[in-house]
């Protein structure tokens, strides 16, 4: 990917979904080469990696560590409801908090030590982000009065207001196709629109949309899953594409792509065993690998140079802990932070 990021790599995206909120990453491509568009020939530059970037949320204060998954954290600041973080090898890490007590929303991009630029003053009740090496930063949210409000390019760029009447958000953008946005309408039908801000909504799910994700990245386009009366569907390349079913007994998702490792979905099951993290990478049709078992969220990142970035929070007495692993699905564990109450993961 590089969420909701997770180069993008080609470039891909990657969303998390904690606590019932998602979250999108995106990044940069990974090499050079020309495409047409609208009939326009257009020639990307080669660009770095995008880091890979983890933040958590723990008694309110929001923490972020970049580039290796024994790195340091940074604390970025107190009082928050909940982080987004995506990060692409041009620009960096961005990271973005919505506060507790106004609903006001911060974002910083290119250095975890940097100063905060305002976002919105007030009134937000859910954030998302996602970034890429040509088009910079994308920031989205959705405000208590279900207006979503998207700015690309730059943390001051002006607002656009994309819809009214939604109940969740998530952004992905890639260098080749842009900006992805979806919405879940109060109705509960998900829209999605890429390329430009002002583009036409494609409806992709009418009706019974729980959760959704999304990520993106060049060579293969959109990728698109939904949770609909406890079953996973996926979709990749088009906004039209037809859906595959993924796994049925799920009560969140997370994905995140990249032009060499592809898709990357996981879930975390309603199993009476434990909820269960599984993780598919390459293909939809992929088989399963079982991650984790006792998971309370799962977030992913994913980038042609790293490979898949996976973090979850464990169920425990005493909080959830926050473990990541990072190159392979059969990977070990590494142990991130204890007592913590959200996590985002952009790769």
């Amino acid at each position: 990917m590089r969420t909701a990021g997770k180069l993008i790599r080609g470039t891909g995206a990657a969303i998390a979904v904690s606590l019932g909120c998602a979250f999108a990453a995106s990044g940069g491509a990974a090499w050079a080469r020309e495409h047409t568009v609208a009939g326009a020939r257009h020639t990307l530059a080669a660009q770095a990696p995008a880091p890979p970037v983890i933040g958590v949320v723990t008694s309110g204060k929001a923490l972020v560590k970049e580039g290796s998954l024994i790195a340091p954290w940074t604390n970025e600041h107190t009082g928050v409801a909940q982080l987004a973080v995506a990060s692409d090898g041009t620009n960096g890490a961005l990271v973005a908090v919505r506060l507790k007590t106004s609903g006001q929303v911060l974002a910083k991009q290119g250095n975890l030590n940097a100063g905060w630029t305002n976002e919105l003053a007030s009134g937000a009740s859910q954030i998302a982000v996602a970034s890429d090496g040509t088009n910079g930063a994308l920031i989205a949210v959705l405000t208590t009065a279900g207006v979503v409000m998207v700015k690309e390019g730059s943390l001051d760029a002006p607002w656009t207001t994309e819809y009214t009447g939604a109940s969740q958000i998530a952004v992905a953008s890639d260098v080749t196709n842009g900006p992805l946005i979806a919405v879940l309408t109060t109705a509960g039908a998900l829209l999605v629109k890429q390329t430009s801000l002002n583009g036409p909504w494609t409806t992709v799910y009418s009706s019974g949309v729980s959760k959704f994700a999304v990520a993106s990245d060049g060579p293969h386009g959109p990728l698109i899953a939904v949770l609909t009366s406890g079953k996973v569907l996926a979709k990749q390349g088009s906004l039209i594409a037809p859906w595959t079913n993924e796994y049925t007994g799920v009560s969140k998702l997370a994905v995140a792509t990249d032009g060499t490792n592809g898709p990357l979905i996981a879930v975390l099951t309603t199993s009476t065993k434990g909820s269960q993290v599984l993780a598919k990478e390459g293909s939809l049709t992929s088989g399963w690998t079982s991650e984790y078992t006792g998971a309370a969220a799962v977030s992913v990142g994913s980038d042609d140079t790293n490979g898949p970035l996976i973090a979850v929070l464990t169920t425990s007495t005493n909080g959830s802990q926050a473990l990541a692993k990072e190159g392979s699905l059969n990977g070990p564990w590494t142990n991130q932070l204890s007592s913590v109450s959200q996590i985002a993961a952009a790769g």
